[in-house]
């Protein structure tokens, strides 16, 4: 399992897991720069398993960011 942030389509962090048990979570963190115009962030999961499974009963996913001002 990774979980990928992507900065202008380019990736700025990756954070995974590979237990391979079930109920596992991943996270992936950062604090980046963004110029306040033009800048993006984009969050990506990739899972590769032999029968890759997605509980989607009370399992969910979130992505936050946070304005950090200097």
């Amino acid at each position: 399992f990774v979980a990928s942030i992507y900065k202008n389509g380019a990736s700025a962090k990756q954070g995974g897991d590979n237990r391979g048990t079930a109920g596992l979570s991943i996270t992936s963190s950062a604090l980046i720069y963004m110029n306040g115009t033009t800048d993006y962030l984009e969050g990506f999961a990739y899972m590769t398993a032999a029968t890759p499974t997605i509980s989607l009963g009370s399992n969910i996913s979130y992505f936050s960011a946070f304005f950090v001002r200097a």
